[in-house]
């Protein structure tokens, strides 16, 4: 842990160029509140994902074809999982029918159904592309972003625009699964909303937990940041400073 602690910080001190590097200490502060910062986060989207609780209203077939017929949906197959703690809205590739299938935790409220049938293209895409795109956005996008918000951080000059990009770059690259996110959850309450069969302290109990969810994903965003933000901040501090 020592060897490894210590290689960070040279790691750091040696990126950083000429007369612009951090010191040893600052080098060990930026890591202490960007760990910190992705530790925090992390807990903090954990502990709200545990937090969720089934709303009240109940949901069966006729209300998932209903939602599906507002949101103009076609040949989108619903299953609903005992034991399941999370949904999910996939492409079906071991039968070959690149036919939308949507799976949720049958204990669950309608609003976890309308999120994950809101995820379900209007327009028919190929199984293969539907897989690409989800791990281009989901998994590799928000690590380059990540790793290159970082660098920026370290190899622009300081007080330069370069590093005063670096968190946004970081930042944005969480955006495209952040409007995604946001969009589903948005055309998923809409379609619930217009079933007209669930009493407003019901929706109220919808919106919240779609409101919660939504949040998981901004705090991951922000903690993926948090190591961009806070060399940015110490660089930023010692250009004042000197």
């Amino acid at each position: 842990m020592r060897a490894f602690d210590v290689g960070v910080v040279d790691g750091i001190k040696l990126a950083a160029e000429r007369d612009e590097a951090l010191n040893e200490g600052e080098a060990r502060k930026a890591l202490l509140y960007g760990g910190a910062g992705m530790i925090g986060g992390s807990a903090a989207t954990k502990g709200i994902a545990l937090s969720l609780k089934p709303s009240s209203a109940k949901w069966n077939e006729s209300d998932a074809q209903r939602m599906m017929q507002h949101m103009k949906l076609k040949n989108v197959d619903v299953n609903a999982r005992p034991g399941m703690h999370a949904a999910i809205s996939h492409m079906d590739v071991e039968h070959g029918t690149n036919r939308p299938f949507v799976v949720v935790p049958a204990h669950h409220g309608p609003e976890l159904l309308a999120h994950e049938l809101g995820h379900v293209s209007r327009k028919g895409r190929s199984a293969a592309g539907f897989h690409a795109q989800n791990r281009i956005v989901r998994g590799a996008l928000p690590i380059a972003g990540a790793i290159g918000g970082t660098a920026m951080a370290l190899k622009g000059k300081r007080g330069s625009w370069t590093t005063r990009l670096a968190p946004a770059v970081a930042f944005g690259s969480h955006v495209p699964t952040l409007v995604s996110e946001g969009r589903a959850s948005i055309r998923g309450y809409k379609a619930l909303k217009a079933l007209g069969k669930y009493t407003p302290s019901e929706l109220r109990g919808s919106r919240r937990n779609l409101i919660k969810a939504f949040s998981t994903y901004g705090l991951g965003a922000l903690a993926s940041t948090a190591p961009a933000a806070a060399i940015a901040a110490m660089r930023w501090k010692k250009k004042k400073e000197d």
